[in-house]
């Protein structure tokens, strides 16, 4: 009821004063979603969020087997043959017989046994100048140090600190939105107070100077009353040109292409209600601030970090396979076929670094400090968020005990205005003490808008410290 009474409100108030909007009137929640929509920082950790997935994908894979394909073609210009043709006596001594015609003879069978004609031999031993060569592997990780793991688990652990730091920047622009949407709101209300009184102050002016044609006011009077109706005419348009600035403040926040002069949202302040405890708070703040949650995340990387370093004290071992097939052929074919011949090999290995000049005994300690340096930042952290905490706390409720004092300075206002209201048309009381009385209460009615404005301004800021928002 009170929603739809200060929409008809906002409406009256249009169209009273004359006011001409041509874009919508926004609610809160539809500036809230907008906001989201167009914050370029939630965009971007999005981005960082498909990174990192595409990240785990890759380290998923570098487990696979590795499959390899090759082709190669190789000629060559001088061909180098390691042996020596022995057709004289005397060159037998380079092969160790050192014998006679007649020793020869006797060792007949192992002459035999490796000289041919010299065509025959020389073609025997002759590697042709061309190879073409085909290979197909496969390799196969067996143990990588459980670096594959490990860093599986870090890029996890990113992975949920980008969703805490999405939470943690959406809440963020949540809480500008609501309080640029509470000072647009405060800002139309303003206005609403200051047209309002322009309006009574018009009359006033304008029975002030019939007054005075009829002899029942001074001249005094009526300069008086033009006087004030002056004051406010400045009042009216500080408070339009407040109005407009907060309207585009928050058409920038949304991304909004929309005019400040057209720019207009509905809704009211809610009632001032706030019932944590302090004690309630701190427990909360562990569980739901999204820095703390981040922490959690920094915890794991840091630990998976040093497990990464020490994996490189460990073996790698691998597997694999080749299938081959190479061809030969010398450099003038002659007619003959390309010779061909396979090629394929299974094979197991383990590789292990036995000494690095102590850089990995240096990494660990490295980081060891580091984790510890890590937790005392976080500490820190973590009391300087308690005291935020504890002086938001102290500030809702110090706006709570002036709203009460307002109220009460409302009601004697309210009460006041009647008074002197009644007391004016009887004629017991002059303009001079209306308008008094009249100002006393919009005074009043503004320094409770305002201070209901703080009160949710820091209750919106205590909600998403705590993570509550």
């Amino acid at each position: 009821m009170a929603k739809i009474f200060c929409s008809s409100r906002l409406l009256i108030f249009l169209l009273l004063f004359g006011i001409h909007t041509y874009g919508k009137i926004h609610t809160l929640d539809e500036l809230i979603e907008e906001s989201i929509k167009s914050s370029k920082e939630l965009q971007s950790i999005k981005k960082e969020m498909e990174e990192i997935q595409i990240r785990i994908e890759e380290i998923f894979g570098s487990a696979l087997p590795v499959i390899t394909a090759s082709a190669d073609f190789d000629h060559a210009l001088q061909k180098f043959i390691p042996y020596t043709i022995v057709k004289e006596e005397e060159q037998l001594g380079e092969l160790g017989l050192k014998a006679s015609g007649k020793k020869i003879a006797e060792n007949n069978l192992l002459l035999n046994s490796f000289w041919q004609p010299p065509s025959d031999f020389e073609y025997s031993l002759s590697i042709p100048g061309n190879s073409f060569t085909t290979f197909l592997s496969i390799k196969q990780p067996i143990f990588l140090q459980g670096k594959t793991i490990i860093r599986m688990r870090i890029a996890r652990a990113r992975q949920s600190q980008l969703v805490c730091k999405y939470d943690e920047v959406r809440d963020m622009v949540k809480c500008r939105t609501i309080k640029l949407f509470y000072g647009v709101l405060l800002e139309q209300q303003r206005l609403e107070i200051v047209k309002t009184r322009r309006a009574l102050a018009e009359e006033m002016h304008r029975l002030t100077k019939v007054d005075y044609l009829y002899g029942r006011s001074r001249e005094l009077d009526t300069l008086n009353s033009l006087l004030r109706l002056q004051q406010i005419e400045l009042e009216a348009k500080k408070a339009e040109a407040d109005r407009r600035s907060s309207a585009e403040a928050m058409i920038v926040q949304c991304g909004l292409i929309e005019s400040p002069d057209n720019f207009w949202v509905d809704g009211e302040f809610p009632e001032p209600v706030f019932f944590m405890t302090l004690d309630e708070a701190i427990v909360q703040l562990g569980k739901g601030n999204h820095i703390i949650k981040q922490f959690r995340g920094d915890e794991a990387v840091s630990k998976e970090l040093r497990h990464l370093a020490i994996s490189d004290l460990l073996p790698v071992v691998f597997c694999g396979a080749t299938i081959g097939r190479i061809g030969q052929f010398p450099y003038n074919n002659n007619g003959e076929r390309i010779r061909w011949n396979d090629d394929q090999r299974l094979f197991i290995g383990a590789y292990l670094e036995l000494f690095s000049g102590l850089t990995r005994q240096n990494t660990i300690r490295r980081l060891k400090v580091e984790h510890e340096q890590m937790l005392l930042l976080q500490q820190k952290t973590i009391d300087e968020l308690e005291l935020q905490t504890r002086t938001k706390f102290e500030q809702i409720r110090l706006t709570m005990d002036r709203l009460s004092s307002i109220r009460r300075i409302m009601e004697v206002a309210s009460k006041s205005y009647s008074i002197a209201k009644k007391a004016f048309e009887i004629g017991s009381a002059t303009r001079l003490e209306l308008e008094n009385a009249e100002v006393e209460l919009n005074r009043a009615n503004l320094l409770y808008n305002e201070t209901l404005y703080e009160f949710h301004c820091r209750l919106t800021d205590f909600k998403y410290l705590i993570g509550k928002l």
